[in-house]
């Protein structure tokens, strides 16, 4: 009787339970813009830059077995290229003019108002023409995963 007994028996571990989960997010903005200016006496002068801005996260934890464990990744990249070209000789007072301009036109990007800009513009004697363009680029994704076992 005691060796069916010991047949009969679940001998079994109990069903042990996993779980896993894991997470990524990143952002990257793209930022590019050019200037290209004339002055009042014809010289050119030619501003491009581009910038490069990613950041990432990245999550885990697993559980199971009675342990655990559980750990985060970060990383960020930046870059950022400018390229001035100058047609002529600058005099110091075209160069503050530019430089005017630059500063009006980083706010201008910030909250555009064209009619400002055209006005301001008109404030800068020594300046005859410019062209600007800016193009900024957001993306954002994010991945989630989770197991049980």
């Amino acid at each position: 009787m005691g060796i069916e007994a010991i047949g009969r028996c679940s001998c079994e571990a109990p069903a042990q339970q996993y779980a896993a989960r894991a997470s990524y997010r990143e952002r990257t903005q793209t930022q590019a813009g050019s200037l290209s200016v004339r002055t009042e006496d014809g010289d050119v002068v030619n501003i491009s830059f581009a910038s490069l801005s990613q950041k990432s996260v990245g999550k885990y934890a697993a559980a199971g077995g009675g342990a655990g464990v559980r750990g985060s990744e970060r990383s960020s990249t930046s870059a950022v290229a400018v390229e001035i070209s100058i047609e002529g000789e600058l005099d110091s007072d075209e160069v503050e003019d530019i430089r005017k301009l630059l500063s009006q036109l980083a706010s201008a990007v910030r909250n555009p108002n064209p009619r400002k800009i055209e006005r301001q513009f008109e404030q800068l004697d020594t300046l005859s023409a410019f062209q600007f363009g800016y193009e900024e680029t957001v993306s954002k994704s994010y991945e989630s995963i989770s197991l049980l076992a």
